[in-house]
């Protein structure tokens, strides 16, 4: 049976659309997973004037973002849209907290601290200005590793940069997939996201279903 390293080499082969790192594929390196794509976006697609990061359970109304979101930060500079949680909002999970695991923070990092001191993203669906990739790929320097990849990447880096602006996108997302399938059959509606929080490949294909409810003229 073909492993799947040479299947990924294989798929790489075939259509050109996979980018790896030298590190495991893990929940604590999601942080490296955004670093090296900031640098392969500054190497491949340095004129980009708008990158979108998405999670794989988000499905995106891309004509939404045609109709909306590209006009709106057309000619804009160091622009950030997303889920936004202003600095001193989200609390900071220490060791013992309800919901740890994977977002525990030992005590000795932001010390002292009950929520986070930045201004940062829910990192499933983040619009940036292209003009952002490099600076904050250069401040990747001075800010050590840091494994919650929505502070790190849309937080840290863009304090780092100075001078972002951003905008709270909330309301324009959901996570609730039938009423976000309801929503784009609509030529009315306004979401730009729908993220499925349990997201199961086993079950229910609901990218396509949400797919099919779709239409252009948003």
């Amino acid at each position: 049976e073909m492993c799947i390293r040479d299947r990924i080499k294989d798929e790489a082969a075939a259509h050109n659309d996979i980018v790896q790192g030298n590190f495991l594929d893990t929940y604590y390196n999601l942080t490296l997973k955004g670093v090296v794509g900031l640098s392969w976006i500054s190497r491949h697609c340095p004129s980009a004037e708008m990158v979108i990061k998405i999670d794989d359970d988000v499905y995106v109304n891309v004509f939404r973002i045609v109709d909306f979101v590209l006009p709106a930060l057309s000619g804009k500079r160091h622009q950030i849209g997303c889920p936004y949680h202003p600095a001193g909002q989200k609390p900071i999970l220490r060791q013992g907290a309800k919901w740890g695991s994977k977002w525990t923070v030992e005590s000795h990092i932001f010390p002292h601290l009950r929520t986070y001191p930045v201004d940062h993203c829910d990192g499933f669906f983040v619009v940036m200005t292209g003009d952002l990739i490099k600076p904050m790929l250069e401040a990747v320097r001075v800010n050590p590793f840091f494994h919650i990849d929505d502070i790190y990447m849309f937080g840290l880096l863009p304090r780092s940069v100075g001078d972002v602006k951003f905008t709270d996108l909330t309301k324009f997302v959901t996570s609730f997939v039938e009423y976000g399938q309801r929503c784009l059959k609509s030529t009315t509606c306004r979401l730009l996201a729908v993220i499925d929080d349990n997201y199961d490949r086993k079950s229910q294909d609901h990218m396509e279903m949400l797919a099919g409810g779709g239409n252009n003229n948003l």
